[in-house]
Parts: C-alpha cells; sequence; structure tokens
C-alpha cells in the first residue's frame, strides 16, 4: 500500500522536487520527481529513473488535510526495503 514519505504545508509551498532513492539489498532505484499543486490535487511528474534489477516501488502524491504529500508503494516485501527522500522546495 502507499506509504506516505514526506508531508509538507500545502498553503506555504506550491511546487517540490524529490530525490528519491530505494534499496533492497543489493538492488537499487533512484528517481526524481517533481509536484505541483492547486489546492485540490497534486500534478506529478517522475522521470530519470534508474535501477540495478527490478523497480522498487511506485510513486504518486495527493493533498490531504491541507498537506502535499509524496507516497510510495513498494514492490515485494515492504519491511526489508530502505526508502530515502531529499527535498527541495519552492515557496507559494
Amino acid at each position: 500500500a502507499n506509504q506516505v514519505v514526506d508531508s509538507i504545508a500545502a498553503n506555504t509551498f506550491r511546487s517540490v522536487k524529490y530525490l528519491v532513492q530505494m534499496t533492497r539489498g543489493t538492488n537499487y532505484h533512484v528517481t526524481e520527481v517533481l509536484i505541483i499543486h492547486d489546492g485540490t490535487d497534486t500534478y506529478m511528474t517522475e522521470y530519470g529513473t534508474m535501477f540495478t534489477n527490478a523497480s522498487l516501488g511506485t510513486i504518486t502524491s495527493d493533498i490531504s488535510s491541507g498537506n502535499m504529500r509524496l507516497k510510495v508503494s513498494p514492490t515485494g516485501t515492504v519491511n526489508s526495503a530502505t526508502l530515502k527522500a531529499h527535498r527541495i522546495t519552492v515557496v507559494v
């Protein structure tokens, strides 16, 4: 299921860029994500995706309770994966 990786105040930030890295054993996955919102919906693009053997997860976004959220749905066994994300934001 979708796991919330990051959540930021939508009324403070209009857009965000993430560098997301997932690791499971000796399998690695990295991708960049841009998200923007209109106050109700998020619009996302994912690019620059690379992985060593197979994709380790699917990325989505939404707005919930006034927060813009980055979510990842891991593939395979959830508790054996490590996820790290770096965020760059632009203030409204």
